[in-house]
């Protein structure tokens, strides 16, 4: 958390916002059980830590924007998973119900509208992307050899304007995309990045 002490703005992606929102107890088990992604606890945590420093959480439109689509993604995934189907009872070989993806989904999707509603995130919605440094982002990441980006896409056109977005506003970002996460110092020392965490990389306190 050292890493982003002085920083009265912190840029989130996407993914971090969802990780954030993926908290979902199951009310009718006994003991209650709940179901959350293995980053949940680390971007909590992050959060919690900057929010007692009354700093504050920002992302841009486009960005909150992807929110039910990532959210869907991330449910499915994580409710397929052995891991939740055991803990809730489900043999192997079974599968969660539809029904309890839906309701889980809705649960985080309730979350992330209440987002705009916290003292502490800021939606930006006054940024516009600079297209000149948007087409020198695109080259960049298009020069880099894939195996760089680990198991990571090369960055689309949201990843690109949060870059772009936290150049503008020299406001750290923190995402879990190694396909970016991995070029912080060449987007810094080229001039089309700020500073740029992996979010499992940060230690909190």
């Amino acid at each position: 958390m050292q890493r982003l002490a002085g920083f009265p703005l912190i840029a989130y992606d996407t993914n971090c916002l969802v990780y954030y929102c993926f908290q979902v107890d199951i009310p009718e088990t006994n003991p209650r059980i709940t179901i959350k992604v293995r980053q949940t606890d680390q971007v909590r945590a992050v959060t919690d830590s900057l929010i007692s420093g009354q700093r504050k959480v920002t992302t841009i439109q486009e960005a909150y924007a992807e929110l039910n689509e990532c959210i869907y993604n991330a449910v499915e995934e994580r409710m397929t998973d052995r891991e939740v189907e055991a803990k809730l009872g489900y043999s192997q070989g079974q599968r969660v119900p539809d029904q309890r993806k839906l309701q889980v989904q809705q649960s985080v999707e309730r979350k992330a509208r209440k987002l705009e509603n916290k003292g502490w995130f800021v939606l930006d919605r006054d940024y516009t992307a600079d297209d000149s440094a948007l087409e020198k982002l695109r080259k960049f990441f298009g020069s880099q050899d894939q195996s760089k980006f680990g198991k990571s896409k090369k960055p689309g056109a949201v990843d690109l304007k949060l870059v772009d977005f936290s150049l503008a506003k020299k406001a750290p970002l923190v995402t879990n995309d190694r396909g970016i996460s991995n070029f912080s110092n060449e987007l810094k020392t080229a001039g089309l990045g700020f500073a740029i965490y992996n979010l499992m990389d940060l230690k909190v306190p």
